[in-house]
């Protein structure tokens, strides 16, 4: 930008001092004497007049050369200072940008660690809520397995005592009668049945004892394997839950981290836009500075050049005006004739009257540039701090922006924060209650299993029990069978000896003999199989039972799916699973009693 300006004339223009019209010269001496002090006069006050008034525009046009400066020295330092308010501006808003992204990204990797560790704490947890369900499933098998076992054992021992007290009662059967050949013959019979019943009673006592220690060892065998498929598939929830909470955690952090992301890049381009605008303000200010100097410059220049102009022409008219005087008093002198001592009287006081008055002209002259000069003063000052105060005030809404950027800023930054705070408390409140409402579902499976589990050992109790009062109603019933075939037996001897034709022998015939012949006959009829028809008979002292296993499974169908099931729908699913198998599997073989003909 031009800072050359027009510098003001300091020579006074040629035409200041004019000179008088010539006039003829006075013939007397005192008229001469007059016209010398007048010209003189006249002529040193033109120059004193002329001399004032070069100084005067001296003064001016020094002054609009100094106010100039001064009013460029005032642009140049509100100009430095207001580039010096920007570019603090722009790094104050570029060391917000920065803190705030630089907080934001240390609460995003601080609630991205949070997340990661509550997801490896939560999988623990998960692992460990479903492990405790699971194990207390597996300890369900195994105590209900050993409930079993001990019922079994209970009930192996009352049937075997049933057993093995039915086999003595049978050996307790008395033959009843004499000792005749019929006494001899019931004793064999009560014997021989009795005796045969003990033995099938003994055999079965050892059977009975097997066959229910067998019988409840595998049902417990049976529910323990049920407890333990149902214990796996819940643990094969916690690589569900696991997952989810993985799914969970990962959807988290990559949602903070792309906020913090997002947040960074519009901070930084806030700034940006900030910066830019903060330039623009910078640009557009110092060009009005610019400007305002220019024409604040310009006016000094033009009240300088006004007032020089306006000096040189009172001093022409001043000059003008004395010239014209001068030539009037020797136009009047000449003509007159004055002896010396009147002239010399007269030149003194003209030459005093106009010395006097070339001075107070000289004077004003002189007052005037100074007055001219004070007033470009005021002018340069008041022109210095009009840029100043404008200045000032851009300077200081840079500032007020800067601290509005920052509040912002933090604001935003605040915001993220918060927002990136909640984001992962709602993640980790989302997958702990996910935890919760698995446990609460593997609470119901738990329950379902305890209840199916204590339905099984109910049925192994029942089954145990109703095997064992069987075997001892049948053991009761062998011996009641043994003595009506014992009774049957005798009535048989008793038949055979009332049939038999005695012989007749002599008085002399020793009665050996002939009880003799009568055991030889009924021995020969008690050696023929079709005598003992009916009479022995093989026994199923010990009722069929099926496979443990195959009961508690029916009891148990349908109850690990029923856990995956509840898993998942809350127990309900899983409980009528259970029950449903229940009605439909829980069906004993049946009974078998009967006699064969040995």
């Amino acid at each position: 930008m031009p800072r050359d300006w027009p510098r003001l004339s300091r020579r006074p223009a040629p035409n200041w001092t004019p000179s008088p019209p010539p006039v003829a010269a006075p013939d007397s001496p005192g008229a001469r004497l007059v016209v010398a002090a007048v010209t003189g006069a006249a002529q040193a006050g033109r120059a004193a007049l002329v001399a004032a008034a070069g100084e005067a525009v001296q003064a001016v046009s020094g002054t609009v050369g100094e106010q100039s400066a001064l009013v460029e020295q005032a642009r140049a330092e509100q100009v430095a200072g207001v580039a010096a308010d920007a570019a603090q501006t722009r790094s104050r808003v570029g060391a917000a940008v920065g803190e705030q992204t630089a907080a934001v990204a240390g609460a995003s990797a601080a609630e991205r660690d949070r997340v990661t560790a509550w997801r490896a704490a939560g999988a623990a947890r998960a692992q460990e809520e479903v492990a405790a369900r699971a194990g207390r499933v597996r300890d369900m098998g195994v105590e209900r397995e050993q409930q079993a076992v001990a019922a079994g054992e209970t009930a192996a021992g009352q049937a075997a005592g049933d057993l093995t007290g039915a086999a003595a009662q049978s050996r307790d059967h008395t033959a009843g009668g004499g000792g005749d050949a019929a006494a001899e013959g019931r004793a064999e019979v009560t014997a021989r049945v009795g005796g045969d019943t003990a033995r099938q009673l003994d055999e079965s006592a050892a059977e009975a004892r097997t066959g229910l220690r067998t019988h409840a060892a595998e049902a417990g065998a049976e529910v323990r394997h049920q407890a333990d498929r149902t214990a796996a598939s819940l643990q094969a929830e916690a690589g569900v839950l696991t997952a989810g909470l993985a799914d969970t955690a990962t959807a988290a952090t990559s949602g903070i981290g792309q906020a913090a992301a997002t947040t960074a890049d519009q901070l930084r381009r806030h700034g940006a836009e900030a910066g830019t605008h903060v330039a623009a303000a910078e640009a557009d200010t110092t060009r009005a500075l610019d400007a305002r100097a220019d024409e604040q410059r310009g006016q000094v220049a033009a009240a300088g050049a006004a007032a020089v102009t306006g000096l040189r022409r009172q001093a022409v008219r001043a000059a003008e005006q004395s010239a014209r005087a001068e030539a009037q008093a020797v136009e009047r002198v000449s003509a007159a004739h004055l002896d010396e001592q009147t002239g010399a009287e007269i030149a003194a006081e003209a030459g005093a009257r106009l010395t006097e008055s070339h001075e107070t002209a000289a004077t004003g002259a002189r007052a005037a540039g100074d007055g001219v000069t004070a007033e470009l003063g005021r002018t340069g000052e008041q022109g210095a701090a009009e840029l100043a105060g404008a200045a000032s005030e851009v300077r200081g809404r840079f500032a007020g922006a800067a601290d509005r950027f920052g509040a912002e800023a933090a604001r935003v930054g605040a915001t993220a924060t918060g927002a990136m705070a909640g984001a992962a408390r709602a993640a980790t409140a989302a997958g702990d209650e996910a935890i919760a409402a698995t446990g609460r579902g593997l609470d119901g499976v738990v329950a379902a299993a305890d209840s199916g589990f204590g339905e099984a050992a109910g049925a192994v109790d029942r089954s145990l029990a109703d095997r064992t009062t069987e075997t001892g109603d049948r053991a009761r019933e062998a011996v009641a069978g043994s003595r009506d075939r014992i009774a049957e037996g005798h009535n048989r001897v008793e038949a055979r000896v009332a049939a038999h034709v005695p012989v007749q022998r002599s008085v002399l015939s020793a009665v050996g003999d002939w009880f003799a012949e009568q055991l030889a006959d009924l021995w020969n009829m008690m050696k023929s199989p079709s005598f003992w028809v009916g009479l022995v008979v093989a026994l199923v002292l010990f009722p069929f039972m099926g496979p443990g296993s195959l009961v508690i499974a029916g009891f148990l169908a349908g109850l690990t799916p029923a856990s995956r099931t509840t898993s998942a729908t809350g127990g309900r699913g899983g409980t009528r699973t259970r029950s449903s198998g229940t009605r439909s599997s829980a069906r004993w073989p049946a009974r078998r009693w009967h006699s064969a003909s040995a």
